[in-house]
């Protein structure tokens, strides 16, 4: 379960308080995040770890995340009359 958690952190799907804080525990955090994941790629959004996900899991990746990390980002303008 643990290894899931890792690929489900990688992905953009899990984050964690600790980066190495994956337990083998199938909590209501992770249950969310495979909601996230089954979303995301149009499977049936069931929350389980079912064949379909599974599959799709297993599956070659690039290892580009899915979800993008959220950066505290500043974006500042500046108007200038008449234009």
């Amino acid at each position: 379960m643990s290894e899931l958690k890792k690929y489900f952190h990688h992905f953009g799907y899990l984050k964690v308080e600790e980066e190495m804080n994956f337990t083998d525990l199938f909590d209501e955090k992770f249950e969310l995040a495979v909601n996230k994941y089954q979303a995301k790629l149009g499977l049936p959004v069931t929350g389980k770890l079912d064949s379909n996900t599974i599959d799709q899991i297993m599956s070659p990746r690039c290892g580009v995340r899915d979800v993008p990390k959220m950066l505290h980002a500043t974006r500042h303008y500046a108007f200038f009359g008449g234009q």
